[in-house]
């Protein structure tokens, strides 16, 4: 989806600094990912991961099936991360048609929500949270187009957060 999929290295609970290269290991997780759904039955869509798997590997190969465009690799022997780091913090909304929020009271659901530690956006023009918000309007709102056509539409927020520490 987004391009420059950058590798954050969340090594102690303050400190959030880029990665040269994705993490060995979260490849072979993503290759060994791929060679399974590729084997899939399209009436077993289901693909186990292994039990052994850290969240070093986990919440960056969730990151990848998500397409965020920032992946965090936590330490496993922490708990907590991103403390006192600055946060641009991105949302896609869906929003419901006038024909739904009529009918079913239905108006608005919040389908993606990542946050991008401030310093490392201000270094890629492409997570410059403009860039960042406008390539979402875009690629979300052809998906959206394509799988419910005008029925509805799609909103993007952008907000800048501080806090003492983030949980993964």
């Amino acid at each position: 989806m987004i391009p420059g999929l950058l590798f954050i290295s969340l090594a102690t609970c303050d400190s959030a600094e880029e990665m040269a290269s994705a993490p060995t290991d979260l490849v072979e997780s993503i290759i060994n990912y791929a060679s399974k759904t590729q084997r899939l039955a399209p009436d077993d869509p289901i693909v186990t991961l292994s039990s052994d798997a850290d969240i070093d590997i986990l919440v960056p190969l969730a990151t990848f099936l998500l397409e965020y465009p920032v992946a965090y690799v936590p330490n496993p022997k922490h708990h907590l991360f991103l403390g006192q780091i600055p946060l641009d913090v991105h949302e896609v909304i869906l929003l419901a048609g006038p024909t739904l929020r009529s009918s079913r009271n239905v108006t608005s659901h919040r389908i993606l929500k990542f946050s991008v530690p401030c310093h490392i956006a201000a270094a890629h023009p492409h997570l410059a949270p403009a860039t960042l918000q406008q390539t979402l309007r875009e690629v979300y709102m052809q998906r959206v187009q394509e799988a419910f056509g005008a029925d509805f539409s799609v909103s993007t927020l952008h907000t800048t957060t501080t806090e003492d520490r983030l949980a993964l």
